[in-house]
């Protein structure tokens, strides 16, 4: 008698983690499939804004070089937009491990070879803007060689303010749940 009640709580307690288990699994799909959704929500209306941007900076004849900030602009829209693709549906009945591999890769705040893409767009809509900028300014003085250096100091401080504002923001909102995919691989990789 007593045995078979050891053998009943042991059975139970197993069920029990099991059905947790799952619970949480589900729980956390929900919340990676959910924060991509409203990622790619975002990047396609940033995207949408950097083709509005395009067009209207798009020059009638005027600067040569605002073509190259129309471009970045331009640029800038195809990649948001082609980086703003969600998990496949097929995800959600996969294995957690492919899973948390996948979302993990999506949710990760710039990556190399997004960095890769970023500066020399970054640098196309800093020339473009730049020479605008400076054509405008050179009525005013004469020292052209002050303006340019100021405008890529401006400019690098801005690049640099953005992502260091852009990282706490994404802290802010994606931290924890990069974090508890990162706690749940990390147990993954034990079993």
């Amino acid at each position: 008698m007593n045995t078979d009640n050891m053998k009943q709580k042991d059975f139970s307690g197993k069920r029990t983690t099991d059905l947790a288990s799952k619970d949480e699994s589900d729980r956390l799909s929900k919340l990676i499939f959910d924060s991509l959704e409203k990622q790619a929500k975002y990047a396609r209306l940033v995207a949408l804004m950097f083709v509005i941007l395009s067009a209207t900076s798009f020059p009638i004849g005027v600067e040569p070089f605002s073509y190259l900030q129309s471009a970045g602009f331009l640029i800038g829209a195809f990649y948001l937009y082609f980086k703003s693709k969600t998990l496949p549906d097929s995800l959600r009945n996969a294995p957690l491990q492919t899973l948390i591999d996948t979302a993990e890769d999506k949710l990760s705040y710039m990556k190399r070879s997004e960095l890769l893409v970023t500066i020399p767009i970054l640098m196309l809509i800093c020339t473009g803007s730049g020479a605008q900028l400076i054509s405008r300014l050179t009525k005013y003085t004469d020292n052209l060689t002050l303006l340019i250096v100021c405008w890529i100091i401006l400019f690098t401080c801005l690049c640099l303010f953005g992502h260091i504002l852009g990282k706490k923001n994404w802290e802010k909102e994606y931290g924890t749940l990069y974090e508890e995919i990162r706690s749940k691989k990390s147990t993954l990789c034990e079993s």
